[in-house]
């Protein structure tokens, strides 16, 4: 009894381009989508009262990334006057 065997190229995925890297956009739009889930969820359930606090603490947040640049960049902003 024989059996005929299909070529290997016959089962061999088609050949995709490479993927190319995400770009600055593309990187804080992961980065949100946590935040954008988190919105999705509380206007499914109806949790309203959670949005005030969540806006805080990412004011919080940005306001302690941008104290942490001002502090490194000091130095360099004080020579220019």
């Amino acid at each position: 009894m024989t059996t005929d065997i299909a070529p290997s190229s016959a089962f061999s995925a088609p050949a995709r381009a490479p993927r190319k890297k995400p770009g600055v956009l593309g990187r804080w739009r992961r980065r949100l989508s946590a935040v954008g889930s988190l919105f999705v969820h509380m206007k499914r359930t109806g949790r309203w009262w959670l949005a005030p606090m969540v806006v805080i603490f990412l004011a919080a947040a940005l306001i302690l990334a941008v104290v942490q640049v001002v502090e490194y960049a000091a130095p360099f902003v004080y020579t220019l006057f």
